[in-house]
């Protein structure tokens, strides 16, 4: 790799090393239980189109649909709920059967090379084997040497895209080199290239390096997959397709970016966040906190990283809520001088009802050294020994 030594240029920090370890080791797990869902949806529902066709030819050959109709309506709600949830079970029966003969490790490395045999680049599609899936696409928020994308296209399977992003050309140069350093120039996505597909295909298959703003670039890949063209008011013909992974590593607070990254992560997609703001996270300067996060930390408290992470996935389920969408916290950390979550992303309108319950008042109990948790919704609890957060 080559990585510039002048001072307040783009630089190689030794302590990102395990940063970056930890981010391939989550992508990778992220993007084989992306091909296991995205398989369980698609085979539920050829099994249940299955039973259904089975059940409609088993009607026709008993010849009997009149009195089946007139048994039916003698049928209580109760036999009906039973009847359907029996149904439902039969569904899951087959798929986990089904499940047992698929190699979801061999479907995650081909699904970064499939493209849909339809025409139809918004959606997964199947054939008469297994259901084929494009492979993930990511977006490097602030690339600067651009190792870190380097590592995903080499290290992480099921990768299809990659688009590297830094608002210094200086570094976008650089990350050029890096590519043609690690032999990878016939990988590159030129921006002509990408330009000329449609909005509403699949990004092409390799790495693009861009220099621009990365909020501007979420903002205008805020597009569901799954829309079609004829769903699209204007504006959302001119928008490209969300991300299956977002990955922000700013030098300082990620708040910036949250909202709009929150709203250009797919459903069920990976945020992954890094901020180094300690001095802020940690109670330093607790009015620079709550600007940023919405939240008050203690100042001198024990635990600076575990109340930073708390405050941080707190802010992210906020702005979550804003787009009727919740948060699955798959892995928190706090080391040396920053902290990093990875996130699962869910359209859940009814889960943002229920946030209610889980945002909670954590009030310091100065003198007894317990936590005092109060949530939202009137509840309580109290946690021994530890003193805790104030507003958060």
């Amino acid at each position: 790799m080559l990585y510039p030594v002048v001072e307040n240029s783009v630089f190689y920090n030794p302590v990102q090393v395990q940063n970056r370890d930890l981010s391939i080791l989550m992508i990778g797990m992220y993007t084989e239980r992306r091909i296991e869902r995205l398989w369980r949806v698609n085979k539920k529902k050829e099994v249940r189109k299955l039973l259904l066709n089975e059940l409609d030819m088993k009607k026709k050959k008993e010849g009997n649909e009149d009195g089946d109709t007139k048994e039916k309506k003698k049928e209580t709600k109760e036999d009906r709920k039973a009847r359907l949830a029996q149904f439902e079970l039969d569904i899951d029966a087959q798929v986990e059967l089904a499940k047992k003969s698929v190699d979801f490790t061999k479907l995650t490395l081909e699904s970064s090379k499939s493209m849909p045999s339809n025409g139809d680049t918004n959606s997964t599609t199947t054939t008469s084997n297994d259901c084929t899936i494009h492979g993930v696409s990511i977006f490097e928020a602030l690339a600067a040497s651009g190792l870190r994308s380097l590592r995903y296209w080499k290290e992480v399977p099921g990768v299809r895209s990659i688009i590297v992003n830094d608002l210094d050309p200086v570094a976008i140069d650089m990350a050029r080199e890096n590519v043609g350093r690690n032999g990878m120039n016939d990988v590159l996505v030129s921006n002509d290239e990408e330009d000329g597909t449609s909005s509403f295909a699949l990004r092409p298959h390799g790495i693009r390096l861009q220099a621009g703003d990365a909020t501007h670039e979420m903002y205008m890949s805020r597009r569901p997959p799954k829309l079609h063209a004829d769903q699209c008011n204007p504006s959302q013909l001119q928008q490209k397709p969300q991300y299956d992974v977002i990955d922000l590593d700013p030098y300082g607070s990620a708040a910036p970016f949250i909202d709009a990254a929150m709203q250009s992560i797919v459903n069920g997609g990976l945020l992954a966040i890094t901020c180094t703001d300690m001095a802020a996270l940690g109670g330093s300067h607790p009015e620079t906190c709550y600007g940023r996060y919405g939240s008050f930390p203690i100042q001198r408290s024990g635990y600076l990283q575990e109340l930073a992470l708390r405050i941080l996935l707190y802010h992210v389920s906020i702005v979550a809520g804003r787009y009727g969408r919740t948060i699955k916290p798959v892995l928190s950390v706090g080391m040396a001088f920053y902290i990093r979550v990875f996130i699962e992303v869910y359209d859940d309108k009814a889960g943002v009802s229920v946030m209610l319950f889980y945002d909670t008042l954590d009030k310091e109990i100065v003198y007894s050294h317990t936590i005092l948790i109060l949530s939202t919704s009137g509840e309580q609890s109290i946690i021994e020994p530890w003193t805790f957060v104030s507003i958060c």
